[in-house]
């Protein structure tokens, strides 16, 4: 298929409808920013992200989303460059009580000392490894995407790990309420996908993808079409929704508000 995917259709259960809704070009559409240096993705992850504060306004309005009694987990996933991360603040603003971010585990996994690092240093040498002892990430995406086997062999690595972290703190947040947003690339190939109640993606176009990775990751146009083939399918039966974020922030926040709305918390 390439690295023009084609989108991602709507399902709700095992029913897929399309909702796939053509947008304009916007001269403001909103450019997201990034100094992180992109790995593949290895599984899961968490960045743990809270909403604080009462209601805007001083409202005694309380979103029932925050209060239901058992612990709603909204699973957000979608291709890179298409806005997940985004998506995740949004919904924070709108009432999660808390994001559990796949990337910066996995980051966190990377750090001296810890059982991943030493893994990785084990199976791909000290070139990959700063002087500090954290994985040089940089590095280590570029050996792994020039070579698959090595792909496959850091994510043996480090997916077990991430995704161990992640149900662990899903289980301490069990029984408190409201939505858990658990944000994760490669989630629909992970077991925690089991532990969603919905499963929203993040979607945009081919183009807008491309334009994304070089005009706000600095990547050149060999480099962006390689992280677009290296993304997983995003494609399974289990999927609640897709929201397009080829628009501007303004289309995303209204996409995002309406599917709030609709979560059958």
């Amino acid at each position: 298929m390439g690295w023009e995917r084609r989108h991602v259709c709507l399902r709700r259960g095992a029913r897929a409808r399309a909702e796939c809704t053509s947008r304009g070009s916007c001269g403001s559409s909103r450019r997201f920013r990034s100094h992180r240096i992109d790995l593949p993705a290895v599984g899961c992850g968490h960045r743990i992200r809270t909403r604080c504060g009462g209601a805007r306004g001083g409202s005694a309005h309380v979103d029932p989303r925050r209060e239901a009694r058992d612990t709603f987990v909204l699973g957000l996933t979608g291709p890179i460059a298409c806005g997940k991360t985004t998506a995740g603040d949004i919904l924070l603003e709108l009432g999660a009580g808390e994001r559990i971010d796949a990337d910066i585990v996995t980051h966190e996994l990377m750090l001296a000392g810890t059982e991943t690092s030493e893994a990785i240093r084990e199976r791909f040498g000290d070139d990959v490894m700063q002087p500090d002892g954290n994985v040089n990430r940089g590095h280590l995406a570029s050996v792994v995407f020039e070579d698959h086997a090595a792909l496959e062999t850091l994510e043996a690595i480090a997916h077990p790990a991430v995704c161990r972290v992640i149900r662990n703190r899903l289980a301490s947040l069990a029984g408190q309420g409201g939505v858990v947003v658990v944000d994760a690339v490669k989630l629909l190939q992970s077991e925690l996908v089991t532990l969603c109640r919905e499963v929203w993606i993040i979607d945009c176009n081919a183009e807008t993808q491309m334009r994304r990775l070089m005009e706000n990751r600095g990547m050149a146009v060999e480099d962006a079409k390689a992280r677009l083939e290296a993304q997983p399918s995003f494609e399974h039966d289990v999927v609640s929704r897709t929201i397009d974020n080829s628009g501007t922030i303004y289309d995303l926040r209204r996409g995002l508000e309406h599917a709030w709305q609709e979560l059958s918390v």
